[in-house]
């Protein structure tokens, strides 16, 4: 476990700039020198100047993963907190990446279907607490044949992750805009449902 030098309202300013996530500096000897991170906060607690208008302080997060978020709250369907847990380990940099495969997916689906859908995996996080995820995009593809696909996603992602399970979230071309359109944990050894 790292060192570290802060006042409560470092670490909270630290989270809200890293999510706590520091790789495999979580479980070595590293020192953290984040005391003073809190002046990013000052303005919301008060010590701003006078009729200034005061933004609320917010964990650095892509707009897609905002709304992924937002949506999965939303729903509050079996099994959301451990969702959203394993949404939230995720980095800033590593929101963007996936963004990125997304975007460049669903222009490739725009022209040609062939392939029918395509995978963004993700092993997360520091080997003694490494999470699967798989982000896929589909398009003309069958209630099945989307489920299918996202259980060989959350397996490939768990063998390269070294996982026993992945969260995989999918997106449909075909149909209207929404955060997600599907979203399931696979498990090693449980067909993909939900």
């Amino acid at each position: 476990m790292p060192f570290y030098l802060a006042g409560e309202l470092d670490l909270l300013a630290f989270y809200l700039a890293t999510g706590f996530n520091i790789g495999d500096e979580e479980f070595g000897e590293t020192s953290l020198l984040i005391y003073g991170m809190s002046a990013r906060l000052d303005e919301y607690f008060g010590l701003q100047q006078p009729g200034s208008p005061v933004r609320q302080p917010e964990a650095k997060r892509t707009p897609l993963w905002n709304s992924i978020l937002a949506e999965i709250e939303r729903r509050a369907t079996d099994g959301w907190l451990t969702i959203t847990h394993r949404l939230l380990n995720v980095s800033y940099e590593d929101q963007v990446k996936v963004e990125k495969h997304i975007a460049l997916a669903r222009r490739k689906l725009s022209r040609s279907s062939d392939p029918p859908a395509y995978a963004a995996m993700l092993g997360n996080g520091p080997p003694r607490r490494r999470e699967g995820l798989a982000f896929i995009t589909f398009g003309r593809m069958t209630r099945q044949e989307r489920f299918e696909f996202a259980g060989e996603a959350g397996v490939t992602t768990m063998d390269k992750a070294g996982t026993d399970d992945c969260l995989v979230v999918g997106f449909n071309m075909n149909e209207p805009p929404a955060p997600y359109h599907l979203i399931t944990l696979v498990r090693r050894n449980v067909q993909a449902s939900g």
